[in-house]
């Protein structure tokens, strides 16, 4: 079941204002995509170079759904999945931690076509199969932005400092547009229960929600991009590093 969406503990507090100067972060290699994304990308299927490993420079061929054609002139990315991610809770499928491997141009759409592209930026090597769609890979500067109603959700994934370009943790959210969340929103990530027991591990307090205890915030995090059913949020405050399967709120007006 959804946490209950519940007043914010003082330790950590909803209001307390961005930084001035808020996080710039990029991503390195691994990120997160959503099954919304993932079923909307398309996939290299065949290249002008004779050759099966394609690097910056080769053209491509890009199979694609016919209700997303990807457009001309427009910059995608170039990945392959890793690991399946589920929703904590119901355990249905949400996406996938990728690898990121470059990024292609595409030149040309035709009906009923394949269409034609070339990369344009290479990390990894990348092959026939690799899809090709979009993905956000630097999170700007956000203005908060006080929730119009409360909710409450969970941490799908998480991105660690490793493997970005700068300081804060992502997370990925399970609540988007579709349920009201906007760019700017603030969550509290939370925990409820007593931090010692001889029978649980520390990962065993992940998610944990003992509604007998008081709300522990770990962090607050900012949405800095919404989709219709997830959201991207930096961690902008933290006194504990939050995992897959937190607890998160919002309150109206904060």
């Amino acid at each position: 079941a959804e946490p209950t969406a519940v007043v914010p503990v003082k330790t950590l507090k909803m209001e307390t204002p961005a930084s001035p100067r808020a996080p710039k972060v990029r991503l390195r290699q691994l990120a997160f995509v959503s099954l919304e994304d993932l079923n909307l990308a398309g996939a290299i299927v065949g290249s002008t170079e004779e050759k099966v490993m394609l690097s910056e420079g080769d053209s491509i061929y890009v199979n694609y759904p016919a209700r997303n054609p990807p457009q001309v002139g427009r910059k995608y990315a170039i990945y392959s999945a890793q690991k399946v991610v589920v929703h904590p809770v119901t355990g249905e499928k949400v996406g996938a931690y990728v690898l990121l491997k470059g990024e292609a141009d595409i030149l040309s759409v035709k009906k009923d076509k394949r269409a034609l592209g070339a990369i344009s930026h290479s990390t990894q090597v990348i092959e026939r199969g690799d899809r090709v769609g979009n993905m956000l890979r630097q999170f700007r500067d956000v203005t908060p932005v006080a929730a119009d109603r409360d909710l409450a959700g969970f941490i799908l994934a998480t991105i660690g400092t490793d493997n970005l370009i700068g300081e804060h943790q992502i997370v990925f959210l399970d609540r988007g547009a579709d349920q009201g969340v906007q760019v700017g929103n603030r969550f509290l990530v939370i925990r409820r229960g007593d931090a010692y027991s001889e029978h649980m591990g520390p990962s065993d307090l992940v998610g944990h929600d003992d509604r007998r205890f008081p709300d522990h915030a770990l962090a607050q995090v900012t949405v800095v991009e919404a989709g219709k059913k997830n959201s991207v949020a930096i961690v902008d405050h933290s006194v504990q590093e939050v995992e897959v399967g937190d607890h998160v709120v919002m309150r109206k007006g904060r």
